[in-house]
């Protein structure tokens, strides 16, 4: 959890700076974990740093993930939408 954790840390900070290139591999690790909310926290983090690297097909499943989870979840996914970063 502590490792999943921080590997989400460091995919939110590269995508906040701008290296998304950085932080594509800590979102993939870190999704890719099932511990409770941590993975589900990186997925938006792995659709925008797949996206910026073009690499549309993995943000597109990383994107219907984040989808399924939030039906799961009771919620339709729209408020995390309205908190992304711009263009």
């Amino acid at each position: 959890m502590v490792l999943t954790f921080g590997e989400h840390a460091r995919a939110l900070l590269y995508n906040g700076l701008c290296r998304y290139d950085a932080a594509l591999p800590y979102a993939e690790s870190a999704s890719a974990r099932d511990e409770l909310a941590l993975a589900v926290w990186s997925l938006p983090e792995l659709v925008e740093a797949a996206h910026r690297c073009g690499k549309s097909e993995q943000a597109s499943e990383a994107l219907e993930r984040l989808s399924e989870r939030t039906q799961a979840a009771g919620t339709d996914g729209r408020a995390a939408s309205r908190h992304g970063r711009g263009p």
